[in-house]
């Protein structure tokens, strides 16, 4: 994906039958995503105020 569009993307494995649900059985998005920011060590990244220096 790098490669071909430019796109830095993460793999994350987990267990089969261990992401979280809500009670309907549906993905719960939310608590997934905290998962793998909680298992990957990082912090939400903070917002880019309009005219500072990027790298």
């Amino acid at each position: 994906v790098r490669r071909s569009l430019g796109i830095h993307c993460l793999v994350d494995l987990v267990p089969p039958r261990t992401l979280p649900k809500t009670s309907s059985g549906k993905l719960s998005r939310s608590e997934a995503r905290q998962g793998f920011l909680e298992r990957a060590g990082w912090a939400e990244p903070e917002a880019v105020t309009e005219g500072a220096d990027t790298v």
